[in-house]
């Protein structure tokens, strides 16, 4: 027995007033968070009287069943994690117990408190904590667990014993039943003896009653029921009785002396006296609560048949997880939902592209597409100037769309892509002069570009042929990240310039090799992750060992190319390089000129020339939701940064926009402030790194700061750091050379 938990509490009752209908339509202020996640298809659903929790494979909300009215619910509510395993209402002490794929546990208690209880993941146990299933039994809730059975008392908050075997080791499933212990095991079902409170069972004390893998298991009060080998069985813990045959179930769910289960013919309601059938379509899980059925979807979220029109309940959220590039314009964000392995592998993907506008996400599967709907893994992904789509599948070509209007289409059949590997597409970029170019993974010729004419041409890069991603940069450069083809590993840049002659080859210099060593591009390795040009053409390249700076890299194919360098921070003995020899996954540049990192340690922020650290986000320090970040991308008009890592997406609203010349829409947020707002307020829609000064009614100069690019924040303090009193303030914002000014208002209400 073990107990060590930790009492996380946080009030609920403030946050479950203030939730909406759709939170995705709220704006979010300077360093808030959201998350981002698939919830069409969820794992299963918990009822706890008027609320239903659902979760998917990550990511979790809430339904109000009297108000109609859904809340995502995440790290950023002070819950633990995002993964849910598996979860458990125990009625008699108005606790929801959610379980995650980490082991860890959280107890909402009367909707209101929140505790994290981290027993399992801190004990010392070896092999596989997951925690598969949980069931109730008086005060206690009983954990199936991937090492035999945890008992957790919920009245106390505190663990109370776990029961091992020398005969299983893993539990899929458990129940009680008149003072004996049921397991359900990969080997059949296994019971023992039901012991004091707190008290263990001995572990040879266990006895195999049945055989063959037993998945689920439950019991109505008076006799068992199960699932092994595909089969329902009733048992009166001695005699196994089959009901039919073979058949796919989901999930086995007991409530008030009845159980579901529900499985692809139909829902099954067993009971003392036997079973009911009820037409219902496959699901994750079905029950039926009140005359109303409630079923976990796949595709379409919970769904909720009264009688009447089917209810579907399902926050907006990208079509998957797993995510392509990224590109944004006019406040939206265009991501692909296809994958790309290591090895340029697809992952066969049809999640299509996901798009996020106005706080809500819309999803390319849903508009019934013939072209899309057969496209596997979009993963690389442009915008032409005129609002065109550029997408490309790693597999079946490319198309170029306005609105839902496929406008031309390229595969190996009208264009010179070629199928040699098969076809991988890893890259698709416009030029200044709106030439497409592509990357052909491990073709002969790898480069390709078609003009904005429709003329293509096919370019040899020698030995090059395994180009992972690329970008161009203000002088019409190509910079290609290779993989080395006898490893999983990236292998260098290549550099090609097409001379300004996209079809004329033979005015274009050689292809420039970049690697490590001096003079050969000194890069901290060759394994090359990320490559960034900033707002001062300066190149950025994350490797696996470190980050490195090409400050001219228009002089790459000069005489004297200049190599990249890495950047020195600190004094005397404190020297070191910029975030030292860490992987770094993704680069973002900001419309402040300042870098968004990603690392294995989580997300940095540094100032434009990387001197200053100026933030480091991490899953342990912030609502991160793992440390694992792939891609970064921004909607420029409201600096919402988005983060793409293997748990999801999850969006930071940076202090930081991109500015022009003059002012735009410019938005104060909040406004007015309230006396319980403590975040900085923002002013957004200003000229790039604007002047901005903030007065009293009367004139007197309380504050005045530069914009990042097209946003400022002010704390809402004076220049003595004294929260600024009750009253509207005057926000004057220029342009650098006074050219364009604009005056907007705050109204400022103190506590």
């Amino acid at each position: 027995m073990y107990t060590c938990t930790m009492r996380t509490r946080l009030k609920f009752s403030l946050l479950f007033s203030l939730f909406v209908s759709c939170v995705y339509g709220q704006n979010i202020g300077v360093g808030q968070w959201r998350v981002h996640f698939p919830y069409n298809n969820p794992r299963g659903f918990e009822i706890a009287e008027e609320q239903l929790y659902a979760w998917g494979e990550q990511g979790f909300f809430r339904y109000d069943m009297e108000s109609g009215e859904t809340k995502v619910l995440s790290k950023i509510d002070g819950f633990s994690e995002v993964g849910v395993s598996t979860m458990l209402y125990h009625e008699s002490t108005k606790t929801l117990l959610v379980a995650y794929q980490n082991s860890v546990m959280d107890l909402l208690v009367n909707r209101e408190e929140l505790i994290q209880v981290p027993d399992i993941a801190l004990a010392n146990i070896n092999g596989s904590k997951q925690i598969n299933h949980m069931s109730s039994y008086q005060d206690f809730a009983i954990l199936s667990c991937g090492f035999g059975i945890h008992v957790y008392n919920v009245k106390k908050q505190e663990s109370t014993a776990t029961w091992r075997s020398t005969m299983f080791t893993e539990v899929y499933a458990s129940t009680i039943l008149q003072n004996k212990v049921y397991a359900a095991t990969k080997d059949g079902i296994y019971s023992a003896s039901l012991p004091p409170v707190g008290m263990a069972i001995n572990p040879a004390s266990w006895t195999l009653i049945q055989n063959g893998e037993a998945t689920m298991i439950a019991n109505d009060g008076a006799q068992l029921w199960t699932v092994i080998d595909s089969v329902l069985y009733n048992s009166n813990g001695t005699t196994f009785n089959a009901q039919g045959g073979k058949k796919t179930y989901y999930k086995m769910v007991p409530k008030d002396n009845e159980i579901f289960l529900n499985s692809d013919s139909g829902l099954f309601i067993l009971t003392q006296n036997g079973y009911t059938h009820r037409n219902a379509d496959p699901a994750r899980q079905v029950m039926v609560v009140n005359n109303k059925m409630y079923s976990a979807s796949f595709g379409y979220g919970i769904i909720i048949d009264q009688g009447g029109p089917l209810l579907f309940i399902s926050p907006s959220g990208p079509q998957g997880l797993r995510t392509g590039k990224m590109v944004s314009k006019g406040g939206k964000i265009y991501i692909g939902g296809g994958y790309m392995f290591e090895r340029g592998a697809p992952s066969y993907s049809f999640d299509g592209y996901y798009t996020f506008e106005n706080g809500k996400w819309s999803n390319s599967r849903s508009t019934f597409n013939d072209y899309l709907d057969t496209f596997k893994d979009i993963h690389a992904i442009t915008l032409d100037p005129n609002g065109d789509l550029w997408l490309a599948s790693l597999l079946d070509g490319i198309v170029r769309l306005r609105g839902n209007q496929v406008l031309e289409h390229y595969s190996p059949l009208n264009s010179p892509l070629k199928t040699e590997t098969p076809l991988l597409i890893t890259s698709i970029q416009l030029d200044d002069k709106r030439n497409l170019w592509v990357s052909n993974y491990e073709s002969t010729y790898p480069l390709l570009v078609k003009t904005v004419g429709g003329v293509w041409d096919s370019i040899s890069l020698g030995n090059a042929t395994t180009i992972l991603d690329m970008i161009i940069t203000r002088d019409g450069n190509k910079w290609m990240k290779l993989r080395d083809k006898n490893s999983v590993v990236s292998a260098g840049i290549m550099v090609y310039n097409d001379n300004g002659t996209p079809l004329d080859q033979t005015d274009d210099p050689s292809p420039k090799y970049l690697g490590t060593g001096a003079g050969n591009g000194d890069l901290p390795s060759a394994e090359v992750r990320c490559m960034t040009e900033d707002r001062n053409g300066q190149l950025w390249i994350g490797t696996a060992k470190g980050l490195a700076v090409f400050y001219s890299p228009s002089n790459i194919f000069s005489n004297r190319p200049s190599d990249a360098r890495q950047i020195v921070i600190g004094e005397g003995d404190n020297v070191g390089y910029l975030l030292g020899d860490e992987e770094i996954n993704a680069i973002y540049v900001d419309g402040g000129n300042r870098k968004w990192i990603a690392s294995r340690s989580g997300l940095w922020l540094v100032s434009p020339d990387g001197q200053e650290v100026l933030a480091h986000f991490n899953q342990d320090n912030s609502p991160l939701i793992s440390n694992e970040i792939s891609q970064l991308g921004m909607v420029e008009e409201t600096g919402e940064l988005f983060i793409a890592t293997d748990k999801g997406i999850i969006s930071y609203r940076t202090g930081s926009s991109a500015g022009g010349d003059t002012h735009g829409e410019v938005k104060v947020f909040p406004n007015p402030v309230k006396p319980d707002f403590e975040g900085p307020i923002t002013i957004s829609g200003l000229p790039q790194d604007a002047y901005v000064k903030i007065t009293d009614i009367s004139g007197n100069l309380i504050y005045e700061t530069r914009a990042n690019g097209g946003t400022a924040t002010w704390n809402g303090q004076n220049f003595s750091g004294r929260r600024a009193s009750t009253g509207v303030y005057m926000v004057f914002t220029a342009n650098q050379d006074a050219s364009d000014t604009y005056v907007s208002k705050i109204l400022f209400i103190a506590p």
